[in-house]
């Protein structure tokens, strides 16, 4: 996760929010492992099962509902966009800052 982590910060054109709501294309009132495993099912990623992703919205899912809104996912990508993230007008993405980790 952490290597995953890196190479998003390293990607300008990232946009976690875009990521997000591309995963959870029901739009639910979070992501669930289905969420996760559909999006890497649909993207080549078949190695991870649900139990894996259910493990991974434990681990981060901080008022225990069960999902990951999508505050609770900057911060498993390393991210706390609603404090540190600003916004390049000109190329009009979003660029995270590195977050103080824990």
């Amino acid at each position: 996760m952490e290597k995953l982590k890196e190479k998003l910060k390293e990607i300008k054109q990232f946009n976690p929010r875009d990521a997000y709501k591309r995963i959870n294309r029901l739009e639910e009132k979070g992501l669930n492992e289905f969420d996760f495993t559909d999006f890497l099912k649909d993207n080549s990623i078949r190695h991870i099962k649900a139990e894996h992703a259910k493990l991974l919205i434990y681990k981060y899912d901080k008022d225990k509902d069960g999902v990951l809104n999508l505050q609770e996912f900057f911060n498993m990508l390393g991210m706390n966009h609603f404090e540190t993230t600003s916004y390049n007008q000109n190329r009009n993405i979003v660029i995270p800052h590195s977050a103080p980790h824990e």
